[in-house]
């Protein structure tokens, strides 16, 4: 009695009804097929099936409280399992087996209070325990009658979310079993109150606009209802996939604004991925999808080519079509040894008007700064440290890769607040020895990465963007910094021009 399932022998083969009169000298199997009312040359099969063994496991602190609203229910239900279980399994007649099995198939607080009640008696049945188990732990304070109608006027019986009318009338008719009398007129009031709203309404009346008089009728509509219902959600379905399938379209200019530019683009958030908590070297370089095109309905993009090599479009229906992009994302700024991609290791180089030149204010101070991407970090120059009074702070590096492959001593780093226009930034500059005569500061990748730098060599301007605030810094040449020297914008710079743009 203690496993799990037990193995039921059902016959494969229907007996025939009747006898054989008579039987042949033979096989004996066959004279025993015969007499049972087989066919001859039949023998008996069986199959075996797993029934599960009713089971019963109370929580020992269960509270009294809680026994009529969890516990009785399984309890019932536990005591007709058992009963039909008892009916079919072999032995099952037998009053000490039905015991026994009562003893293995209670658990936890059942079992406590089977093994006291047992122990103070020495003679007791099996029908006699399950009673005593439905007064312990199921008592009926009331019948089962008023049970069902407390169930009734309390709304028990509501239809819950994503059930069926089937499924609820179902429950609804377990529900009401213990009212035998339950009239007619009060069955479709319970029925109807209980279903959701989406039923409630259409069912409050027949297809004539009358009061349903019949139960089975009133069911019948409520079916019918949930078929129509689910008809139109699934012709619904239908269309959206053959509208999504479509491919028509016309006019392929994109939406432009007044201005000539494309429309601000709307930010869509970035799944988030498993990696991006991983990996904080890599950022994003945008806010994720944002919409780059937009085609208004009715437009027409061509999608088919005819056989003299005309496109042509396939039909279909108009529908408005957005175009997103979403930026990759780009390797941030990693701490790799410090370079420079546009300073070699000549002490005089000069520069040129290739070179974007750009005029920033430190504390007060005017100076030129060269923009370059291909830098690792910002770098400035030792006199004009000097010229700020400030201590260089020991820094992780000793020396930084020029252009040609030359090195540099760093002397320390600093902390800087530069103005460009309205901009203010905070940067780290690596403080150098030796520079270029036409700067004295270079913005590298850490700052321009930073702020979202953008050159633009037509318009020779340096876009920077900070927060909400951007703008656009214009290149100057030695020139305009009032260096005088006329030569040096015309001479061959010693500088890398292959790494100097984003």
């Amino acid at each position: 009695m203690n496993n799990p399932s037990s193995d039921v022998p059902i016959p494969a083969v229907e007996h025939i009804a009747g006898r054989a009169t008579g039987t042949t000298a033979g096989d004996g199997r066959n004279n025993v097929a015969t007499e049972r009312g087989l066919p001859a040359g039949v023998s008996d099969e069986v199959i075996r099936i797993h029934i599960p063994v009713p089971r019963l496991s109370i929580p020992a602190d269960i509270k009294l409280s809680e026994l009529s609203r969890e516990v009785a229910p399984r309890v019932r239900a536990f005591v007709r399992d058992v009963r039909k279980y008892f009916d079919f399994v072999r032995s099952g007649n037998h009053g000490s087996i039905r015991c026994l099995f009562l003893a293995n198939a209670l658990e936890g607080a059942a079992k406590t209070w089977h093994d006291d009640w047992t122990i103070a008696r020495l003679q007791y049945t099996s029908e006699q325990l399950l009673e005593a188990l439905l007064i312990r732990f199921a008592p009926q304070i009331q019948t089962r009658e008023l049970e069902a109608l407390e169930k009734l006027a309390a709304g028990q019986h509501q239809m819950r979310a994503n059930e069926t009318v089937a499924a609820y009338h179902s429950r609804f008719e377990a529900l009401i079993a213990p009212i035998p009398d339950l009239r007619e007129v009060d069955r479709i009031f319970w029925f109807i109150r209980g279903l959701s709203a989406e039923f409630s309404g259409e069912c409050a009346t027949d297809r004539d606009g009358k009061p349903f008089q019949e139960y089975t009728k009133l069911v019948q509509h409520t079916l019918g209802v949930e078929a129509r219902q689910l008809a139109k959600l699934h012709s619904q379905a239908q269309t959206r996939v053959l509208l999504h399938a479509s491919t028509a379209v016309q006019d392929p200019a994109p939406i432009i604004t007044d201005d000539g530019d494309l429309p601000a683009p709307e930010v869509r958030p970035r799944a988030a991925t498993a990696a991006a908590g991983r990996n904080t070297a890599h950022q994003a370089s945008g806010a994720g999808m944002r919409r780059v095109l937009q085609f208004r309905a009715g437009s027409k993009l061509f999608n088919g080519v005819d056989m003299t090599g005309q496109l042509v479009s396939l039909p279909g229906l108009p529908y408005t079509a957005d175009v997103w992009y979403d930026p990759p994302l780009v390797l941030g700024h990693l701490d790799t040894e410090p370079h420079v991609s546009v300073l070699c290791a000549k002490v005089a180089a000069s520069t040129g008007p290739r070179v974007p030149l750009i005029g920033i204010r430190v504390a007060g101070h005017s100076l030129t700064a060269m923009a370059d991407s291909g830098a690792s970090d910002d770098f400035i120059s030792a006199s004009i440290v000097e010229q700020l009074v400030l201590k260089p702070q020991p820094a992780s590096w000793s020396s930084v890769t020029l252009a040609d492959g030359g090195k540099q001593v760093i002397l320390g780093q600093v902390s800087l607040h530069i103005s460009l226009g309205p901009l203010r930034l905070n940067v780290h500059p690596y403080v150098l020895p030796k520079f270029t005569d036409a700067a004295t500061f270079i913005l590298g990748s850490a700052t321009l990465d930073q702020y979202g730098a953008h050159l633009n060599y037509e318009t020779h301007t340096l876009q920077l963007r900070k927060g909400t605030l951007c703008y656009k810094a214009p290149f100057t040449t030695a020139e305009r910094m009032g260096e005088g020297n006329t030569s040096a914008a015309h001479s061959e710079p010693c500088v890398n021009f292959a790494a100097a743009a984003i």
